[in-house]
């Protein structure tokens, strides 16, 4: 094995390890409280597991950016990113989400995108 193939096989196993701890908290909840997750290669190095899921739910065809679409237009909440320590949505959430993050023991946790803000959903109601 030349030194170029067990670093293929480094990454490949790092991405692997990475990955599965990743997809277990990195999802999107739709707004009738489905909990959407990443099925696809985890040997793959992913940047960002909410576009990767958005891309395999709107399929490879769909124009523009299929997060932005879920998130903002329509009103999905985002769970476990690595920016924001707070699973968050764009717009109110139905009571299926609501009721989804509350079995999680997320609900305490939302934060709603107001501008530049990311109040606690719970403090606005």
């Amino acid at each position: 094995m030349c030194i170029d193939e067990e670093e293929d096989d480094y990454e490949i196993q790092y991405n692997i390890k990475w990955n599965t701890e990743r997809q277990k908290d990195e999802y999107l909840i739709d707004r009738k409280g489905k909990i959407h997750r990443y099925l696809g290669d985890l040997t793959k190095n992913i940047y960002s597991f909410h576009h990767a899921i958005a891309r395999q739910v709107l399929g490879d065809d769909f124009k523009g950016d299929p997060l932005d679409h879920l998130y903002i237009t329509l009103g999905w909440v985002m769970v476990g990113s690595s920016v924001y320590d707070c699973p968050i949505i764009d717009k109110e959430p139905s009571q299926a989400q609501i009721d989804m993050l509350f079995d999680l023991g997320l609900y305490d946790r939302l934060c709603i995108h107001k501008g530049d803000i990311y109040p606690k959903y719970k403090d606005m109601i």
